[in-house]
């Protein structure tokens, strides 16, 4: 007699071999007064040791499903009843199982799209001659629904990119990295940012993702010119913050992504300062609740990166993260995403 186990599934190699023969003994296979195999034969053809054998036939010991003779092990006399009875406990365990093994596959999925989605984004740090950036990016979930890019166009321009997908989980994940992809090759081919958010708007609209919208903020850095162009498809506003302390809010914003066939998405400019801190954020950030539900908000971001103006992206991002835990204190129930860039004009490029 083989059994179907296996050393990887869950439950233990004994709990394995009493489920299975218990099945037997309900469904008649094993009927009363049937001899079981020796626990040494068992074990040497199910290719488990000895202990898990010995455990197994003790529980169904206890279970009165079998009963132990000098000669071995028999199948015990079950009334009606007792069978109905365990046949019932038995399919609550084998339901149980597979629930366990539905979740653990799923378990599995999400950490390899982590993995994938993970792989896809820059680092969290970077810094070169005219750019510093930090980026902090906490998904609520084991796969994120904000997106954060950065790259090189050519040598004298750089493209920025913020993006929140409705909801959480996997549907946001795969819509929010295929729009990533779609803004960094566009940008990289010479597209302007407006015409590459309006061709992804009527890509959507194309789509029919019903309930499926994107807010984005989407800029390309021009390091000769000293100036920013920039996009904005209803994310929160970003603002820059001059190293004297003063501040611009850019407001200037079109409509979400995948809402309207009608929605038209314009280009806006301005001039960078030496030393500008650029700083881009989710909703998660500043929609951020105390315990008495008030919301952490635009002011109280803008007040902490102030503070910090003077210090690295890096330190200034750690510091809206501690000023976040402390005001929260709790696991954030939205995916929070902060980039920091620190502009630095050159004399030449």
């Amino acid at each position: 007699m083989l059994l179907q186990l296996s050393e990887h599934a869950s439950p233990g190699l004994d709990e394995q071999i009493c489920q299975q023969l218990t099945d037997k003994i309900i469904t008649g296979d094993l009927d009363e007064g049937n001899e079981l195999d020796p626990v040494p034969r068992m074990a040497r053809r199910q290719r488990v040791s000895v202990h898990s054998v010995q455990r197994a036939y003790d529980i169904l010991e206890t279970q009165g499903l079998i009963r132990p003779t000098d000669n071995g092990y028999y199948v015990a006399h079950l009334d009606a009843e007792k069978k109905q009875k365990l046949m019932i406990e038995l399919q609550e365990i084998q339901r149980s199982t597979i629930q366990e093994i539905e979740q653990r596959c799923l378990e599995h999925e999400f950490s390899l799209a982590r993995q994938i989605q993970t792989s896809l984004l820059p680092e969290q740090a970077y810094q070169d001659r005219s750019l510093s950036i930090a980026v902090h990016s906490q998904s609520c979930r084991p796969v994120s629904g904000d997106l954060y890019d950065y790259f090189k166009i050519d040598e004298n321009r750089t493209g920025l990119l913020i993006a929140d997908a409705c909801g959480h989980g996997l549907p946001a994940a795969i819509l929010i990295s295929h729009i990533q992809f779609m803004v960094r090759n566009e940008l990289k081919s010479g597209v302007s940012p407006d015409a590459v958010i309006n061709a992804i708007n009527s890509t959507l609209m194309e789509a029919s993702l019903r309930g499926q919208f994107i807010t984005l903020f989407c800029a390309v850095l021009h390091h000769q010119s000293q100036r920013m162009t920039y996009v904005n498809a209803g994310q929160n506003h970003p603002f820059i913050v001059h190293n004297d302390g003063t501040h611009v809010v850019l407001d200037e914003h079109d409509p979400a992504l995948g809402l309207s066939t009608t929605s038209r998405y314009s280009l806006h400019s301005i001039s960078l300062q030496d030393k500008d801190l650029i700083v881009l954020y989710t909703d998660g950030v500043v929609e951020t609740m105390n315990a008495d539900f008030v919301e952490f908000g635009e002011d109280r971001l803008l007040r902490t990166v102030n503070k910090h103006r003077t210090c690295s992206p890096d330190r200034i991002a750690q510091g809206v993260v501690e000023r976040l835990s402390s005001y929260n204190g709790s696991t954030p129930q939205d995916d929070r995403t902060l980039m920091v860039i620190r502009y630095n004009q050159e004399t030449e490029r």
